[in-house]
Order: structure tokens, then sequence, then C-alpha cells
């Protein structure tokens, strides 16, 4: 099976970057610890503050699916609280064949 990639962007308020970048910031070590974690790596965008960009690969759906459902995400998530400046996007991406 091939692996999952996904993108998540999650903006905060303005005022509010450091509270989500903490949040956001917690669930590195815990979330790379996850069953099937690939790759879980977290991006700020230059020129857009606030405006963090993370890039996950996951061994398969049911490994996400669980990461989904883990205590660390929840906890970080409530710990971000009204600094989120509406709920993140979330992208589960195919490969495009360029032939």
């Amino acid at each position: 099976m091939a692996e999952l990639h996904v993108v998540a962007v999650i903006k905060a308020k303005e005022g509010k970057e450091d509270v989500v970048r903490a949040a956001m910031g917690s669930l590195m070590g815990p979330s790379r610890q996850d069953k099937g974690c690939i790759r879980y790596d977290l991006y700020e965008a230059q020129g857009a503050p606030g405006t963090f960009v993370n890039l996950e690969v996951w061994a398969s759906q049911e490994d996400i699916n669980a990461h989904l459902a883990q205590p660390h995400l929840g906890a970080a998530f409530a710990n971000a609280g009204d600094a989120l400046d509406g709920a993140p996007q979330i992208y589960m991406l195919n490969p495009v064949d360029v032939a």
C-alpha cells in the first residue's frame, strides 16, 4: 500500500500566533510516535505569520484515523481554543501522474 500524504493548514487569529504555535508544536513529539507516522512536520508560512502548515505522511488510513483519535491531538486544539481563526483545513493528497 502507498503512503498517505496529508497537509493541514491551521490559522491563528491576529495577535494569537504564539498560542497556536505552542499548541501545534506540542503535537510534534507525540504524533511522531503514533503508529504508522512516517513524517510529521510543522511549518509557518513565510509572509503569512500565524498560518501554520503541517506536512504528514502515514503508512495507512487506519493509522491516520488512530492519530485523529489520540488525546494529544484533542489537547493541542483545546489549548489553542479561541486563538484559532476557523477550523483547520485538512487535505488528503492524491499523487498526480504527469506522464
